[in-house]
């Protein structure tokens, strides 16, 4: 792997007794995995665990992961050595994203501005998901959190080529 890496999934475990593993997607892009005929592995640490080719991958959709046949395993005992791997991949790997969409660590970091003053309010620390919408929080000079909704009626606009969001707030908003 030449660039940063990103991990997409992780091995949860064994499954039967040919040295099939569980791999739990981590990406947005979960059908990315169909068309891959390897796994590049490594340890939660950063150490490699190597190459698996894959020989095989069927969805088991009750328990939300990919059922992997490899070349290389052939029993439970080896694959259990897989469990908590990592699956990774190169960034210049990603999936290509539609036109106005973005990775979200392509966004951290950026300055965050006030679309009506164009003042500097502070720093996008992180992205919260899960809810009904994302959550940017963003870092104020003076070291305080501010939670903003990523939602159109907040955020007017997002470049993260110039690392640069700005936003609308309402009164109160900013002071919570």
């Amino acid at each position: 792997m030449a660039g940063r890496e990103i991990v997409i999934g992780m091995v949860t475990g064994p499954h039967g007794l040919r040295g099939e593993l569980k791999v739990f997607p981590l990406t947005d892009y979960p059908d990315r995995f169909l068309s891959m005929d390897r796994l590049e592995l490594r340890r939660p640490d950063g150490r490699s665990m190597g190459t698996l080719t894959i020989r095989g991958l069927r969805w088991e959709d009750s328990n939300r992961v990919f059922l992997l046949e490899s070349e290389e395993l052939t029993d439970r005992s080896e694959a259990e050595r897989f469990r908590g791997a990592q699956v990774i991949v190169d960034e210049d790997e990603r999936v290509e994203l539609p036109e106005g969409e973005f990775w979200i660590d392509g966004i951290v970091g950026s300055k965050v501005l006030s679309d009506e003053t164009g003042e500097e309010l502070g720093i996008l620390k992180d992205v919260y998901q899960g809810g009904a919408q994302d959550i940017y929080c963003v870092e104020s000079e003076d070291g305080k959190t501010h939670l903003i909704p990523a939602v159109a009626s907040f955020v007017a606009s997002v470049d993260p080529e110039r690392k640069i969001v700005r936003v609308r707030l309402i009164e109160g908003l900013w002071n919570v």
